[in-house]
């Protein structure tokens, strides 16, 4: 009878170790299946009216704390705002995808950081101060449209992605569309946005200011880019840290 037993409580043994083995499987799993892959657009103004405010520096460093938060198998590209949107020059980082493994992935993330402390807004012609203090031609305006119909473009070339627009930009400039952005291509439906360092202009009083972003909001959610006037915020909000991460890790 004991050999019986002994037989019986082996196999019970291996049963539980079987459902063990299997739930832990299927966790397993499902803390993989948990997230999905990030594609983080970063939109950096890189116009005189930005860079001159002293929030072009502020930019990199909220940029940086994002690309911290990235995880394996996330994506990232960084895209440069001046006059003109939907040049080959204003990729400044080229779409990145993180490797899977943590190790690989926290290189890969230390070597973006770097490549961001170390952009500087290029000379362009929509109104850029040369050494001598002089504008160089007439500013041209602010293309935020053009720079975002081409991040929608690589956006809509992926698969089973969250996508996030993260913008530094002041957002003077009403969203008319210019150039490419006149047939702008939507982005995956709830694209996440939020953008830093909004400004009211001169003189332009909380109502006007309110009616600017109001308009924003407006065709952003025709490009399917899910936003709320809550998604503009001003400079000094704009450096607080937990921004960056409620943007990215809501759930955190």
């Amino acid at each position: 009878m004991s050999a019986i037993h002994s037989h019986n409580r082996s196999e019970a043994n291996l049963a539980r170790c079987v459902i063990v083995a299997s739930l832990l499987f299927l966790l397993g799993g499902c803390v993989q299946l948990r997230h999905i892959p990030v594609l983080l657009f970063i939109l950096l103004d890189e116009t005189t009216s930005f860079v001159e405010s002293g929030n072009w520096d502020k930019s990199l460093s909220i940029s940086s704390q994002a690309v911290a938060l990235l995880k394996p198998r996330d994506q990232v590209c960084v895209i440069g705002i001046d006059h003109h949107g939907f040049d080959q020059n204003d990729i400044r980082i080229p779409l990145t995808v993180l490797p899977s493994a943590s190790l690989k992935a926290a290189q890969q993330k230390k070597q973006l950081i770097q490549q961001i402390i170390e952009l500087q807004p290029r000379d362009t012609s929509s109104g850029w101060r040369l050494p001598d203090g002089k504008i160089r031609g007439t500013p041209l305006g602010t293309d935020q449209l053009g720079a975002l119909a081409h991040a929608a473009h690589f956006a809509t070339l992926q698969r089973a992605i969250s996508v996030k627009v993260l913008t530094f930009s002041d957002f003077q400039d009403e969203p008319v569309e210019t150039g490419i952005g006149k047939n702008p291509q939507p982005f995956p439906a709830d694209t996440s946005f939020l953008a830093l360092h909004v400004v009211d202009k001169e003189g332009e009083g909380q109502e006007m200011y309110s009616r600017r972003v109001s308009r924003w909001v407006d065709k952003l959610r025709i490009l399917h880019i899910s936003c709320r006037p809550e998604d503009f915020l001003a400079p000094g909000v704009s450096r607080q840290p937990e921004v960056i991460q409620n943007f990215l890790n809501p759930q955190d």
